[in-house]
């Protein structure tokens, strides 16, 4: 579903988009508006294949631990150490 409103939004739309664009220029309501649901199509498309990502890893795992090093000392930075599985309600 997330990859289908994806391709909706980046295909299907831009479609539409970009006809308008021809006809009446990037500088009119029509083609601002039809560009802000194709950007959020895209985006909530991302944000819906994130979230079940998570949820699948949530359920067959039932935990995520997420850690990153890096070169730079850290001696006088605080810690931040969660020992909480994530939770998705």
């Amino acid at each position: 579903m997330a990859g289908a409103i994806f391709i909706m939004g980046s295909v299907g739309v831009e479609m539409i988009t970009a006809k308008i664009a021809f006809i009446g220029g990037e500088e009119n309501w029509a083609y601002i508006i039809l560009m802000t649901i194709e950007e959020a199509m895209e985006m909530f498309g991302i944000a819906l294949f994130i979230y079940t990502l998570f949820l699948y890893i949530n359920i067959e795992f039932g935990s995520l631990k997420i850690t990153v090093k890096g070169n730079k000392s850290l001696k006088n930075e605080k810690k931040i150490t969660s020992t909480e599985p994530i939770k998705f309600h």
